[in-house]
This record gives structure tokens, C-alpha cells and sequence, in this order.
């Protein structure tokens, strides 16, 4: 019985151990949204901030998509963060067209452990562009930035993966106690025949003397 206990125990703690560990890897950038209004042809360099509130390092990814994915240059393609460090990454962008697109950034542990991706979405104007005195484009890198996002790892695939390990603990320990009950039952059973045994043998020798 100690014994079986002793593994309940350990069980117990291998539990509370997935779940401390269950946490997930943090994503967040510090522009949400960007806009760009500018002549056709010209090229505008921006920057996306990138934060890792982690307590890990993570490598960071990063990639255009959309409508003028191919006129959008990623010059920080890929860097590593340390802890709470963060980066504003360049990329400029050739206004050919107005269209929509994202920029998106990719947050990987060191280690073989899942990561995390956010998008920031980047809107390309070719309309309504503000002429300088000296004819040229201008575009405010403060008033076109705004919003902030954040994301966990797959809430959704973590939530679920944690239920089925719960589930697959708990119907370990059900099996277990069911093995101890059956165990401690039958060696009763065998100390109570045992002992009726032994009395009948007693009354037997009495019944025989007598």
C-alpha cells in the first residue's frame, strides 16, 4: 500500500509540473496597423517595433505578404531577442499600387518548442498624397503607426493539450486506485479466510480431544 501511494504521489507532482510548464511563448509588436501614402514610384522606409517580454530568448522572423508583397524589402529579416529586449526592424516599401498587406513576425525559442506569429497590417495609398514646399512627399512616420498587439502561443491547441494530459492523468490514477483497492481487498480476504481457517482447525483439534 505504501508503495502504491508512493506512486500516486509522484504522479501527482509530474502533473503540477506539465502544468507550471504549460506557458506559453509571448508575441508582441509594437504597430499594429501602418499606413503609407506616397507618389508611384518612390520608396518609403519604415521600422515595426518588435518586444519580447519572455523570459527566453527568442529568434525573430520576418516577412511580407499581401497585395505589393513583392515590393516590400525586409532588411532585418531574422534576429534574436534576449529577454525583454526589443528591436524596431526596417523595411522599405516601393509604392507601385494601393493595396493592403502584412507585415508578419515570427517569435521562436532557441529550443525545438513551438513559437508564435503576429501580423502587422500595412495599407499602401497612392491617393491623397501631401506635397512639402519643395514639392516632395511627405509622409509622418507618427501619425501612420498605431495600435499595439500581443499573442500567445495557440490558446486554443494549449488548452486543448493540456485537457487531454489531465484526462490521461486522471485515468492512470483511477486505474491505480482501482489496483490498490483490489489489492487490499483480496489480501484481506485472504487474512480472513486464513484466520477461519485456523479457527476451524482449533474446533477441529477441541471437537477431537473431547
Amino acid at each position: 500500500m505504501k508503495k502504491g501511494f508512493t506512486i500516486l504521489g509522484i504522479i501527482l507532482l509530474l502533473s503540477l509540473i506539465i502544468t507550471s510548464n504549460a506557458s506559453a511563448i509571448t508575441g508582441k509588436i509594437g504597430n499594429g496597423k501602418m499606413i503609407i501614402t506616397a507618389d508611384v514610384g518612390e520608396s518609403v522606409s519604415r521600422t515595426i517595433r518588435v518586444i519580447n517580454d519572455n523570459d527566453v530568448a527568442v529568434n525573430i522572423t520576418i516577412f511580407a505578404s499581401g497585395d505589393s508583397e513583392k515590393d516590400i524589402t525586409i532588411i532585418d529579416k531574422t534576429f534574436i531577442l534576449q529577454p525583454n529586449e526589443e528591436k524596431n526592424a526596417q523595411f522599405t516599401v516601393k509604392v507601385t499600387k494601393t493595396g493592403n498587406n502584412k507585415i508578419n513576425v515570427r517569435f521562436q525559442p532557441l529550443t525545438d518548442e513551438p513559437g508564435v506569429g503576429l501580423s502587422a497590417q500595412l495599407t499602401v495609398k497612392t491617393n491623397g498624397k501631401e506635397t512639402n514646399g519643395e514639392g516632395g512627399t511627405t509622409n509622418n512616420n507618427n501619425n501612420d503607426l498605431t495600435g499595439e498587439v500581443t499573442a500567445k502561443l495557440n490558446p486554443d491547441n494549449q488548452r486543448n493539450t493540456f485537457l487531454i494530459i489531465m484526462g490521461v492523468l486522471t485515468l492512470i490514477l483511477l486505474i491505480i486506485l482501482v489496483v490498490l483497492l483490489s489489492s487490499g481487498k483480496s489480501k484481506s480476504e485472504i487474512i480472513t479466510s486464513n484466520a477461519e481457517s485456523q479457527n476451524k482447525i482449533k474446533e477441529g483439534v477441541k471437537w477431537k480431544g473431547n
